[in-house]
This record gives structure tokens, sequence and C-alpha cells, in this order.
């Protein structure tokens, strides 16, 4: 199938104009750091929300408040469309009020959920043969572990990658939306898309391996700590076991 080159040139230039204009005129990469900082406050307050109201399974939560904090993510981008990027320069201090927000419903979390369970360990028989039960216990542990950091770092880099493309992604979110609605009426029919799609395209392969993560973090905590709600309960009883 042959496409015409020229429709792909016209949407191409705008965005590469508007990609200048935004480098020129504000600071893309920070306006979409921030968005970032935000979408993990939704989550981790989602998260928050859904065990306050008795969803405790953590294999279900955390891709639960995976999904809210990217439909968070699209709300913020709908938000910069109509407050254009100069008025984000003044949202440094919503990041600092939100995570004291946080820092004040984690205590009350930590309260409601009692203390902290703990693991049942194997204790070795050296009267009886055959692997040691203990060293299994330890290898789930680690596998436990090692799924929590690949997490974390997952999440780190989806968002460096975020940030990294963010030029390009408000660009092309920018000629699809409310931004650069008189740039848009100069695209033909077929390069027309909706602002989302435009997102989807930056972001659907982040968001898929974060949730595959967040989803396995979520049910090997919960094999391995039967007991535990939360990450850091979780945790803390793996360490002290």
């Amino acid at each position: 199938m042959h496409l015409h080159p020229h429709r792909f040139t016209a949407r191409t230039k705008l965005i590469e104009r508007l990609e200048a204009r935004l480098r020129a005129q504000s600071w893309p990469r920070f306006q979409m750091a921030l968005i970032v900082a935000f979408t993990g406050l939704a989550g981790l307050l989602a998260s928050a929300v859904m065990l306050r109201l008795g969803l405790h399974s953590m294999a279900l939560r955390y891709p639960l408040a995976t999904v809210l904090a990217y439909a968070a993510f699209l709300g913020l981008l709908w938000l910069w469309m109509r407050t254009r990027a100069e008025d984000w320069s003044d949202a440094g201090d919503g990041v600092q009020l939100a995570a004291d927000a946080a820092d004040c419903i984690s205590p009350a979390l930590r309260s409601r959920g009692g203390g902290l369970p703990h693991t049942a360990r194997a204790q070795p028989d050296s009267d009886l043969g055959g692997p040691n039960p203990g060293s299994l216990v330890d290898a789930d542990e680690l596998a436990v572990v090692i799924l929590v950091v690949v997490a974390v770092v997952s999440m780190l880099f989806s968002g460096i990658y975020l940030v990294f493309q963010a030029p390009a992604l408000l660009a092309e979110v920018a000629l699809d939306g409310a931004v650069a609605g008189s740039l848009y009426h100069r695209l033909h029919q077929a390069e027309r898309q909706h602002w989302v799609q435009s997102a989807w395209g930056y972001t659907r392969w982040p968001l898929c391996f974060v949730l595959i993560t967040v989803a396995l973090v979520g049910w090997g905590l919960g094999q391995a700590v039967p007991g535990a709600f939360t990450l850091g309960q979780a945790l803390a009883a793996l360490f002290q076991s």
C-alpha cells in the first residue's frame, strides 16, 4: 500500500513548527515532568482510596491504580491544552502540596492495617535429607524483591522517556487539540486524529510495561506475604522474617 508523501509532509512540518515554538516560548520537558509527578501522585492516591474502600488485593489494586493514573495523565494533558504551556510554570507549588497530603494519608493507612504480618519460615531439619526449605523461601523472597526493583525501574524509565519525548509529544497533542485549532484546519482529512490517539502513540508501550510489572509485583507480594495489604507492609515482613 502506497501513501501520498505530501500528506505526511504537511503534518510533520506543522508538528516541527509547534515543537520549535514550545522550545522557544516554554519549558516542555519541565512541564511534562510536572505532569508525570502529578500522575504518580494520582496513582498513589487511587491505591490509597481503593485500600480504604476495602480492596486489599495488591494484584488487583496496583494495576487498577495504574489505569486510573493514566486517566489522570490524559486529564492533565487536556488541562495543559486548555491552560496553554505558559500557565504551567506556576504549578510547582502544587506538587509539594500533593506530597504533603500523601504524607498525611500514609500514617492513617498504617494504623488501619494494624501490625505487620509475618511469614512463617520453614525450619531446616538436620535429620532429613533433600533441599533446605528455608533456602526455597529465601529464593522466593529474593524474586519478589527483584520484581519490586524492576517495577520501580520501569516506572522511573517510563517517566524519563516521557520527559525526553515531551517536545514532540506535546507538539503533536497540541496540533490535534485545542491549542493549535487554526493550524489543525490546514491538515488533510486523512491526517487528522484525536489528541488522545496522538498521546496513546507515545505512551502505549510504557503503560503496558508498567501495568505488567505492577501486576506481577502485586501478585508476588500476595503470594509471599498473604496478610499484607501494602507494599510497605509486605517488604517490612519479608525483611523482618
